[in-house]
């Protein structure tokens, strides 16, 4: 459904880059098979770490709960320390579009 990334730099003086996907959960349920898929094709290209619990389900059940962990978790992304230190023509941020349903 959606995606957002950022890109930083910092002490290792190499860019690295933080990944969020947005998807339809009841399209996947648990995204195992996903993260496997990703691994298998990003190794063959870099370095990808995988986070502990990678992944957050938030049905109407438990949308307040879960949705304020999700949020915590990628208060992350919008630090200021690793942002900024760019070529004027490279982002250090981007993301897709949601359409409110």
């Amino acid at each position: 459904i959606g995606y957002a990334w950022v890109r930083e730099l910092e002490r290792a003086k190499t860019q690295h880059y933080h990944l969020v996907l947005i998807l339809d959960g009841d399209k996947i349920q648990h995204p195992s098979k996903l993260i496997r898929r990703i691994k298998e094709t990003w190794l063959d290209n870099g370095h990808m770490p995988v986070i502990k619990n990678p992944f957050y389900f938030i049905d109407k059940g438990n949308c307040k709960e879960e949705r304020a962990k999700a949020i915590d978790r990628l208060s992350y992304l919008a630090k200021t320390r690793g942002k900024g230190y760019r070529d004027p023509q490279a982002k250090d941020y981007g993301s897709s579009r949601l359409n409110p349903k």
